[in-house]
């Protein structure tokens, strides 16, 4: 289930650059656009997931070590 609706966000993901790139426009285009901005987010973040894990896990460390710290300081 979850690769079919993965495929849905791909192809409206596709359909807006292909929009994009035909540099079509209206309020049918703009529409659509507007309110698939969310998939286009969702997809990108989630496309590149493998590519951010380092990031990821750097920010959460960073994070938990800054917690770390604030809850010692505290005691």
């Amino acid at each position: 289930m979850f690769q079919h609706a993965w495929s849905i966000v791909d192809q409206i993901y596709s359909l807006r650059q292909l929009l994009r790139s035909l540099a079509l426009s209206g309020d049918d285009v703009d529409a659509f656009i507007s309110a698939t901005g969310s998939v286009h987010v969702l997809r990108n973040r989630t496309d590149r997931l493998d590519q951010r894990i380092p990031n990821i896990a750097a920010s959460k460390f960073f994070i938990v070590e800054e917690l770390q710290q604030l809850l010692t300081t505290q005691s």
